[in-house]
């Protein structure tokens, strides 16, 4: 007899309580977490921020294609940008990578 009122005693409440939640935790959990989180970070975080974040010059200076160190704006001499900034023929410079934004001819910057 006690385990069967324990057992019969508790549902009201429970049931009360998991009507709300239920709905609520419905409207979470199926739109929220299947859509954002499977559609978001491969599409969006992935591809965008890198692109943003990589293509500004950084300061200072890099090993060019003749093994001098030239900043940014020296691959604007030229064709320094063909040979630093890669192609089919020549790789990317330590220089060229240090300055997707003036090699944005070369690269995936826009």
């Amino acid at each position: 007899a006690p385990p069967a009122t324990t057992t019969t005693a508790p549902p009201p409440p429970a049931t009360t309580t998991t009507t709300s939640k239920t709905s609520s935790d419905m409207t979470f959990i199926v739109p929220s977490i299947p859509g954002e989180l499977v559609i978001t970070p491969p599409a969006t975080t992935t591809t965008k921020p890198p692109a943003a974040t990589n293509c500004k010059d950084k300061n200072g200076q890099y090993k060019a294609h003749n093994n001098r160190k030239k900043k940014c704006n020296w691959l604007k001499v030229g064709n320094n940008r063909a040979l630093n900034c890669g192609t089919a023929k020549n790789e990317i410079t330590p220089l060229g990578r240090a300055c997707p934004e003036t090699c944005k001819k070369f690269n995936s910057c826009n």
